[in-house]
């Protein structure tokens, strides 16, 4: 059985270690069908998926009669505001990264941004590296599932983009987005 040891408040490992309770992984894809199939063998394992549209929390439970298991549906706009708090929070033990990680994590991270549309006046998360996100998508995922278990963090609220977002990053060109 996997074990974690869970961290001190200078981020360091400490006491006793503690089981894994469950792994959740993104179904979103084409193989949404083996996910399900492997989330039938143990509870522990829980499929999620982004949501297709906004949510009132920032996870739904939503019971997959056919076959036999929940989907947890993330509203991943409030799960990527609570990510970008998170990282941002004047106490860095509010987001710890390991010791040893490498320029790729640092790119992923950084691979999407929120901008305004001024034509729809409304905020939104885009990439800004195509194709080059997975790890940005599997930090706003841990966030999301932390916060569904009860991990201290309030209901998110949203971030404003960036002021400068606009200019650097103009919608109106972006990639034919708008």
């Amino acid at each position: 059985e996997a074990r974690v040891y869970p961290a001190t408040e200078d981020g360091t490992e400490a006491g006793e270690p503690v089981g894994v309770t469950g792994l959740w992984i993104d179904c979103g894809g084409p193989r949404w069908n083996e996910i399900y199939q492997l989330a039938q063998t143990d509870n522990r394992i829980h499929p999620t998926k982004g949501s297709a549209h906004k949510r009132r929390f920032m996870v739904a439970e939503r019971v997959q009669k056919n076959h036999g298991i929940v989907l947890w549906e993330i509203d991943t706009e409030k799960s990527k505001d609570q990510l970008h708090r998170l990282i941002h929070d004047q106490n860095a033990l509010r987001w710890m990264v390991h010791r040893d990680i490498n320029p790729d994590y640092g790119s992923q991270m950084s691979a999407e941004s929120k901008i305004y549309d001024p034509r729809k006046r409304t905020e939104t998360w885009v990439e800004i590296v195509k194709n080059n996100n997975h790890l940005w998508d599997c930090e706003q995922m841990q966030c999301a599932v932390a916060w569904r278990l009860g991990a201290g963090a309030p209901e998110p609220v949203a971030v404003a983009a960036n002021p400068s977002a606009e200019k650097t990053a103009n919608p109106l060109n972006y990639r034919g987005r708008w």
